[in-house]
Parts: structure tokens; sequence; C-alpha cells
């Protein structure tokens, strides 16, 4: 990929405010926590999933979800940048409907043949 199509990924993250996403959380509730410092929400209808970070690892996420575009990996939508704290930013990512690529290859799920889950953890890899 040449460097102008990743700064133009990049740059078309959705920019989220702090309200947008605690009104989409019920105010970062427990009812809406999946783990630790991750939530799921709903904005414009859809479900997203918001995890909150360091605000020194966010660019790091944000670079590699960059040059990630696979069927298999959830999409970063966009970010939010703490108001008043900014020592903590919050991702944006599609909700994962199936669960996480963690779960789904470790499932007994026999329609996931082993052959199919070996190819999608090196397509991650790759």
């Amino acid at each position: 990929m040449s460097p102008d199509l990743l700064e133009s990924i990049r740059y078309s993250l959705g920019n989220y405010s702090v309200e947008e996403l605690k009104k989409a959380t019920n105010d970062f509730s427990e009812e809406t926590r999946l783990m630790d410092d991750v939530y799921k929400g709903i904005v414009d209808d859809s479900e997203i999933l918001i995890k909150r970070t360091r605000f020194e690892d966010t660019r790091q996420v944000i670079e590699i979800h960059s040059k990630i575009n696979h069927v298999n990996i959830v999409k970063l939508h966009g970010v939010c940048y703490g108001e008043n704290d900014f020592s903590w930013s919050y991702l944006v990512f599609e909700f994962p409907g199936k669960g996480s690529l963690r779960r789904c290859l470790s499932s007994s799920d026999p329609s996931l043949r082993w052959n199919r889950r070996t190819q999608i953890a090196f397509d991650v890899a790759t």
C-alpha cells in the first residue's frame, strides 16, 4: 500500500464525543461492560464496541488497523479523545456479533474445520 493510501484510511476515522459514547453505553454502565475497559453500545442504530485505552497507545492501534483489512478482524470506526483527562482515549470498533476471533477459532463448532481455522490464523498473522 502506498503511504498516501494509508494516510487517507487513517484520517477517514470518525470522531466521537465523550457525550456520544456515554449515551451509547448508558454512561458506561455495568450492564454494557463486556470486560475491563470494553463496552458495548449503540450509535445510529448500530452496535459498536468501545475500548478505553491509554492515550499513548491510541496511535499504535490506529496505525495497525490502518494497515489491516481482513474479514476476520473487526474494523476500527473511530476514536474519541478524553474530555478533561487526556491520558485516556476511546476506540470505537464494529461490534463482533459472532464473538471474538479467539472464541471462534477455539470453539468446538463442527462447521469450522481445523484447516479453515489454521488458514484464518495464518492470514491474520500475515
